[in-house]
């Protein structure tokens, strides 16, 4: 099926009705589209046999950013501060 035909034609699984907030071309499914639905036993979805995969992006906002580059710089820095005082009793005489 070309790109162009696959834009023009919807999903057997799509009900004649849609939702105008919907971006164009996404429609409901109809009561016999659910056939194309399932679900295992740990809650997973499938569409027609295949996983559907979702993903949430974590973005930060500025002030997140620097602080966590601030815990991040301070941890580093803590780690070399406990290494050098780790060495300085090692290395200390008597």
């Amino acid at each position: 099926m070309s790109e162009a035909t696959s834009k023009n034609t919807r999903h057997p699984a799509a009900s004649n009705s849609r939702n105008e907030s919907w971006p164009e071309g996404v429609y409901t499914v109809s009561i016999d589209g659910l056939d194309h639905l399932g679900v295992d036993k740990d809650g997973l979805i499938y569409w027609d046999g295949r996983l559907i995969k979702m993903a949430r992006k974590i973005t930060l906002d500025t002030q997140e950013r620097f602080l966590a580059w601030t815990v991040a710089v301070a941890t580093v820095v803590a780690a070399g501060a406990t290494v050098v005082q780790a060495y300085a009793a090692i290395a200390q005489p008597g």
